[in-house]
């Protein structure tokens, strides 16, 4: 959503597939030259020390944080040394560089991000976000909601469900706005937003929809391909 985002006024480079991890991101950075404005890279972990040794790679001059969920808990034994991994990421922030954050997320929204700039964004208006979705309706595939930001209303949609997507979309936005790109241009390109393939997939099975996600294709889109011996 990021990357779409700032396809609207920029040539963005940004990562293939699920290629966020030790050998995944550096294999990105590496194929950065001097055609591109913007690169939107993506940082994934299961451990402590990752991210920190991804973001000392990439240096971010944005860092955008979604959520402090329940994935990898298994190594990291809390969602607090979850939240401990993901802040990893500002360890290689610009000095002068923007967090943005998910500020429904209790976590994130209480956590000790030093003395960077930050920026919030949620569902429903609070004191300390600087933009906020209301009015969020689910209709034949896509979620509509208004973005509300310095007092002023911007309504649109994005072809897919769930308010985790609105927050998703929220952060593209505010990452849009630091780059100068307004809300109403995020909105068109969010709306020919298309997900990355075996997410969120909706199959019909019986007369009931599910909304579907394949593992064993997930997993095959984790490998790298082989050099041959």
């Amino acid at each position: 959503m990021t990357a779409a985002v700032l396809s609207s006024g920029y040539k963005v480079y940004s990562t293939a597939k699920n290629f966020n991890n030790e050998i995944g991101m550096p294999k990105s950075v590496l194929e950065l030259d001097n055609t591109y404005d913007v690169a939107v890279l993506e940082m994934g972990m299961n451990h402590l020390g990752e991210i920190s040794r991804l973001t000392n790679i990439a240096k971010p001059d944005i860092a955008l944080i979604t959520n402090v969920g329940k994935a990898h808990i298994g190594n990291l034994g809390s969602q607090e040394n979850i939240l401990k991994a993901k802040l990893e990421i500002i360890e290689g922030l610009n000095k002068n560089g923007l967090l943005i954050l998910n500020g429904d997320d209790a976590l994130l929204k209480t956590a000790d991000t030093g003395n960077f700039e930050k920026a919030f964004i949620g569902i429903g208006e609070e004191a300390h976000k600087s933009l906020y979705a209301k009015d969020v309706k689910a209709k034949d595939g896509c979620t509509f909601f208004t973005a509300v930001y310095e007092g002023k209303e911007y309504g649109g949609f994005i072809p897919v469900l769930g308010n985790y997507n609105v927050l998703n979309a929220l952060e593209a936005m505010r990452a849009g706005l630091a780059l100068g790109v307004s809300v109403e241009k995020a909105f068109e390109a969010l709306e020919s937003y298309k997900s990355v393939g075996m997410r969120q997939e909706v199959e019909t099975v019986g007369g009931i929809k599910i909304n579907a996600w394949h593992p064993r294709r997930r997993r095959e889109e984790n490998r790298l391909p082989r050099r041959n011996a």
